[in-house]
């Protein structure tokens, strides 16, 4: 969607189009993003998963491997997963 603003901003219509329509056709096959409260539940979960396993709460050295569990079931969002992790964590 950025081309498509950036050839309108260049009067490039017809290529604007195309990068809308283009854009358009994508997004039907990409799944709908979670809500923060969704992450911030997996994020419990997994949190929760590795405090079973340790048999305490797990401390900040173990933040990776908990983010990676985390962005296995939230793909394409690891900034955010990696954020909320952190502060479960604090």
């Amino acid at each position: 969607r950025d081309s498509a603003q950036a050839y309108t901003d260049g009067g490039r219509p017809e290529l604007a189009e195309k990068e809308t329509a283009e854009a358009d056709f994508l997004q039907q096959y990409l799944p709908e993003p979670l809500t923060d409260n969704q992450i911030d539940q997996i994020v419990a979960e997994e949190v929760g998963a590795a405090e079973a396993q340790l048999g305490e709460r797990p401390p900040m050295k173990r933040m990776g491997p908990i983010v990676r569990a985390v962005i296995a079931r939230v793909p394409g969002q690891g900034a955010v997963v990696a954020a909320k992790v952190k502060a479960r964590l604090a």
